[in-house]
């Protein structure tokens, strides 16, 4: 059929993955647990909700429309401040990432689209984005040495990157950018290039926009509850200079519109104590889990972990394993037919044979069932 070639790769694996699934829950009468999908534990959810309550933040009329340029200065002066953001800066506020993203992408084709580096890995909807609009960008990996992320400058400077896409923190790794590399984006945007962020997972004051946001050609996205993981309570934001003003907001209304009453209660949540007290337990529940599982792989030395993680997923590297045998289904049935458990390969999110084979813990589903499905998992490949 047509529309087969016109249907996304990553996402038709991640059906055949789930399939497979499916299959053998009803051979083996059982579930089988993910210990990287996207699932949030009742653990997790019970915790949260006993510091959180999203019915105290607001009651607005659910008829007329409210758009990002509705906001008072008072509101969206502190959003910027509380990123991290300088008196330069404006802000766009949408109902998602996913429609920041098209706003960001949108800007992109129309701004800076000559010599696009994409850094690996990524969210998935960046690159298909850029295929949509027909934006030439080329895919630069990541450096991994010693457990440390590093920007790969030389290739950066030897094909003349004029406009960098970035994640912060390195996407599904809760790992930040060195000092180092910090100080050559500074270079890099003062020479007149475009820097792009997503940083809709950093941890609060984690923020790139903290030290770059005094450059125009700067371009930042947040979604402060994504990081905590309150996925159906929630607002996006692009940041920019105060030049690009117009721009955003006109072009807002051809790709996003109104906003909803669930994004203007959480903006309401972000600015107020309450979300610092929910963060606070975020952080104490996933560190405990963290330690949980760090403790399972250090008896496991022929895998490695990045010990200075934060936030919810912990990223999981074997550079004996064949990279390739995460894009085989067969590979994964297998996996799923030896240990009734399973996971989703790095590949699926970006990373690259540069970064070894690959796989992620989801750490606010992290119970005991998945800690045995995990050292089932652990036991399977270093078998491999």
């Amino acid at each position: 059929m047509l529309t087969n070639n016109l249907l996304i790769k990553r996402l038709s694996y991640l059906e055949k993955i789930d399939l497979a699934i499916k299959h053998y829950e009803k051979i083996f009468n059982c579930r089988i647990p993910n210990v990287s999908g996207w699932e949030i534990g009742d653990d997790y959810k019970n915790f949260i909700f006993s510091y959180f309550d999203y019915r105290k933040f607001g009651s607005y009329n659910p008829i007329d429309y409210v758009y990002s340029y509705d906001l008072t200065n008072k509101i969206t002066t502190k959003l910027i401040n509380k990123f991290g953001g300088k008196n330069t800066n404006r802000l766009l506020i949408t109902p998602n990432n996913t429609i920041s993203l098209v706003n960001v992408t949108n800007f992109i084709a129309k701004i800076c689209k000559n010599k696009v580096g994409l850094l690996l890995p990524c969210y998935f909807s960046i690159p298909n984005l850029f295929i949509n609009r027909n934006i030439l960008f080329y895919e630069v990996p990541m450096l991994r040495i010693n457990t440390q992320y590093n920007l790969p400058i030389t290739q950066i400077e030897h094909q003349n990157i004029k406009t960098l896409i970035l994640t912060n923190p390195i996407f599904s790794t809760g790992t930040y950018f060195s000092n180092e590399d910090k100080n050559y984006l500074k270079e890099y945007l003062a020479k007149g290039n475009y820097i792009i962020a997503d940083e809709s997972l950093a941890a609060p004051g984690k923020e790139l926009i903290r030290i770059l946001g005094q450059y125009e050609n700067f371009v930042s996205i947040y979604s402060p509850h994504k990081f905590i993981h309150l996925n159906a309570f929630k607002f996006s934001c692009v940041v920019y200079n105060k030049i690009f003003e117009d721009f955003f907001d006109q072009w807002n209304d051809v790709y996003s519109g109104s906003l909803n009453v669930t994004n203007l209660q959480a903006i309401n949540h972000y600015i107020s104590l309450n979300y610092e007290q929910t963060l606070k337990i975020f952080y104490e529940y996933t560190e405990n889990k963290r330690m949980q599982l760090l403790d399972l792989l250090y008896q496991y030395p022929q895998f490695s972990t990045d010990i200075n993680a934060l936030g919810d997923y912990q990223t999981v590297y074997n550079y004996k394993i064949p990279y390739e045998i995460g894009n085989d289904i067969l590979f994964i049935k297998n996996l799923i037919k030896n240990t009734q458990s399973v996971f989703y390969p790095g590949c699926l999110h970006g990373f690259q044979k540069e970064h070894g084979f690959v796989f992620r813990v989801n750490l606010l589903s992290y119970s005991k069932e998945v800690q045995v499905a995990l050292l089932k998992i652990l036991d399977y490949l270093s078998k491999l």
